[in-house]
């Protein structure tokens, strides 16, 4: 397990604020599933005398950071009775606030318009069309273009708003593991 650190100086905000995905390296960390991994993240949190966590992300990383807050005093407790930490740093560190925002392209939260993620996540699904419309126009073929919605037809349905298909098809298919797939059929006429 890493830890990353990245100065907002450098890339500028500006320089970054149009780009979609993880602009700063962090990735799914499978190691904090385990309280080992957990345990690891706490001494890092700890060591660095940081006590304020932002968690951007989908269903996994809220239900980790959720996870993660209520063992807090317990991760504190094994890690000073190993030795990681002194009882110093743990009293420092004694309360974990986390601000939990959701970082997810299936548009699927209540209570907001726009999922952070979304706008990425449409901007890059109507460039793809625009690039294969001209190729479907002149050999008169129909595309289907396959966009990832999870239990949520929300990106494809917009997609189709956006790039006036004139024919749209939402169909939620259930395949293994209950993952829907939104279908996105676009017919040039």
């Amino acid at each position: 397990m890493w830890v990353l650190f990245v100065s907002f100086t450098d890339p500028a905000p500006s320089t970054v604020s149009s780009q979609g995905g993880t602009v700063i390296g962090s990735a799914r960390c499978m190691d904090f599933k385990e309280k080992w991994g957990r345990l690891k993240a706490a001494c890092n949190l700890v060591k660095l005398g940081i006590t304020n966590l932002c968690v951007i992300g989908g269903d996994g990383s809220l239900t980790g950071a959720n996870q993660f807050r209520t063992e807090w005093s317990e991760l504190l407790a094994d890690l000073t009775k190993g030795g990681k930490i002194s009882a110093e740093e743990a009293n420092r560190s004694s309360h974990l606030n986390i601000v939990g925002m959701v970082g997810s392209i299936d548009n699927d939260f209540c209570g907001t318009d726009m999922t952070i993620g979304t706008d990425s996540a449409l901007h890059r699904i109507i460039e793809v069309v625009d690039a294969i419309t001209t190729t479907a126009q002149s050999h008169q073929r129909t595309f289907i273009l396959e966009v990832m919605g999870r239990h949520c037809g929300c990106v494809c349905v917009c997609v189709c708003v956006c790039v006036c298909v004139c024919v749209c098809v939402c169909v939620c298919v259930c395949v293994c593991v209950c993952v829907c797939v939104c279908v996105c059929v676009c017919v040039c006429v």
